[in-house]
């Protein structure tokens, strides 16, 4: 009984990752389930005109409380499938177009669950004729955000870990990274001070 009222929460818990969501919390994640496909789309990501279909593929254990064996992200194309293999993975955030410039293709964001609070966030890209691991980007805190830091027209990407040194729950570290020359790239941390918050309220290291 305690399980069934687990999965339901987490799915209440479920943001909109469709929508365009700029924000996601490990609170978001849910449990893959057998033999589906969890999250898809279309897109058009290599600029050719035509929309491509991005979906999640699982294949779970054969013991259902252990973790899933293998996800896969898949473009489907009309010149067949491209899939680029997770991992093991036991519950999903979802999967969605992340686009952060008109100017740039979109790319392919996938959030999963990384602990009791910890979440990834890994991107990818397609070019026509492969599917391209980007980065994967680690937050302890659970919060990774998506907007454009420094105004220049090109949403970044800030992920906030906990300071251990001091109290984890009042403060912490935003890491940014900036897609600069084609590829993303770790560009700064600022040390952050809020109590009781992950607001922007930092200084830079």
């Amino acid at each position: 009984m305690r399980k069934i009222a687990l999965v339901v929460l987490i799915i209440v818990l479920l943001p909109n990752l469709s929508a365009g969501a700029d924000k996601v919390g490990s609170e978001g994640c849910k449990r893959v389930h057998k033999g589906s496909y969890l999250d898809r789309y279309r897109s058009d990501l290599d600029g050719d005109g035509i929309k491509e279909l991005i979906m999640l593929e699982e294949i779970p254990g054969e013991d259902q409380d252990e973790l899933v064996k293998e996800v896969k992200l898949v473009v489907r194309t009309r010149r067949g499938d491209y899939r680029y293999n997770i991992g093991p993975v036991y519950y999903i955030c979802g999967v969605e177009e992340m686009r952060i410039s008109d100017r740039i293709k979109p790319f392919i964001s996938l959030w999963y669950f990384a602990g009791a609070h910890a979440i990834w966030m890994e991107l990818f890209s397609f070019n026509g004729t492969e599917l391209i691991g980007e980065i994967k980007i680690f937050s302890d805190a659970g919060s990774i955000e998506v907007k454009d830091m420094d105004n220049d027209g090109v949403r970044d990407i800030a992920a906030i870990d906990r300071d251990y040194d001091n109290n984890p729950t009042e403060n912490g570290y935003t890491k940014l990274y900036k897609f600069t020359n084609n590829k993303w790239q770790f560009v700064s941390v600022r040390r952050i001070f809020q109590k009781n918050s992950y607001e922007e309220n930092y200084d830079q290291i």
